[in-house]
């Protein structure tokens, strides 16, 4: 889905949005701007689906009680 100046990926019931982004691997990481219900925490993971790699990690939700949070994400391979 397009809204503004990116595309998101968005669930069935349209509570959390995810940016569609060009992802980075290493340590540098991803900002990450996610929107979801106010007062909601997002657990985020993730794993390679096509070789064998670490999964991913990702920074906790700080818990900002309105409806979006910031999160970094790590992909530990390019793939």
């Amino acid at each position: 889905m397009e809204l503004g100046y990116r595309d998101w990926i968005v669930n069935e019931d349209r509570t959390i949005w995810f940016p569609n982004d060009k992802w980075v691997s290493g340590d540098e990481g991803n900002k990450v701007v996610l929107i979801r219900p106010s007062g909601t925490k997002v657990i985020v993971s993730g794993r390679r689906l096509e070789a064998t790699a670490p999964p991913l990690k990702a920074t906790e939700d700080r818990g900002y009680p309105w409806g979006f949070t910031v999160l970094g994400v790590y992909f530990p391979t390019k793939g």
